[in-house]
């Protein structure tokens, strides 16, 4: 299965790290799961995130493709979580 990230190229990254780590949380709203990060199968959702991220922070919307680190979560329909995440490249 592939794994997909969306967010702002204003971020330079080479791994995703959890919320809690970077002080870096996008869902003010999201009390739980702040050690973790998330994902997606759906690259259609991680280019409806990568939009958001890109409004609230700037830059422009980047999606990349990413392996998790450690356990995988399924969390919701389209939505994952592990420890961390590499990127392994921007998907055009």
């Amino acid at each position: 299965m592939e794994f997909y990230h969306g967010t702002s190229d204003i971020f330079d990254i080479q791994e995703l790290r959890p919320a809690i780590e970077t002080g870096n949380l996008r869902e003010e709203w999201r009390k739980k799961l702040t050690n973790k990060v998330f994902f997606t199968n759906s690259l259609l959702s991680a280019e409806v995130f990568a939009k958001k991220a890109a409004q609230k922070y700037g830059g422009n919307p980047v999606v990349y493709k990413v392996r998790p680190i450690g356990d995988v979560w399924h969390v919701n329909t389209n939505e994952y979580v592990a420890d961390r995440a590499k990127i392994l490249g921007r998907v055009p």
